[in-house]
């Protein structure tokens, strides 16, 4: 095959427009906003991870005294902090179960949902 300016281009898109970081996990990554904005209300509550959300939500909620509909214009930080207990719990039993964990990422965590917490 004859060098030309297509395959130059080619070579130089795909050596320099890798992605950042571990090719593989990036790769399994999907898009956190594909199209539409998720929130936790718009969870309709089948899957075990939305269940345990929307009762840490709760439990969050009535602890510090927030009632609805606004809760104390709160309820995003009551989002974050049952969506951290969600992936904390996930990465406890992971790691029980003996499969891998980031035990920095876990402590980072844990410190943010300490300190959206204590922000309520």
């Amino acid at each position: 095959m004859p060098f030309t300016a297509q395959t130059s281009a080619a070579a130089n898109f795909k050596r320099y427009h890798q992605p950042r970081g571990n090719k593989s996990l990036v790769a399994k990554q999907r898009p956190t906003m594909p199209g539409e904005y998720l929130t936790l209300s718009s969870l309709d509550g089948r899957t075990k991870a939305s269940k345990f959300a929307y009762e840490l939500f709760d439990q969050f909620a009535k602890q510090y005294g927030l009632r609805s509909p606004d809760f104390g214009g709160q309820k995003d930080k009551l989002e974050q902090a049952a969506y951290l207990g969600v992936r904390m719990a996930d990465m406890i039993a992971r790691g029980l179960r003996g499969e891998p964990v980031d035990d920095a990422l876990f402590s980072l965590m844990t410190n943010s949902q300490r300190r959206i917490l204590k922000s309520l």
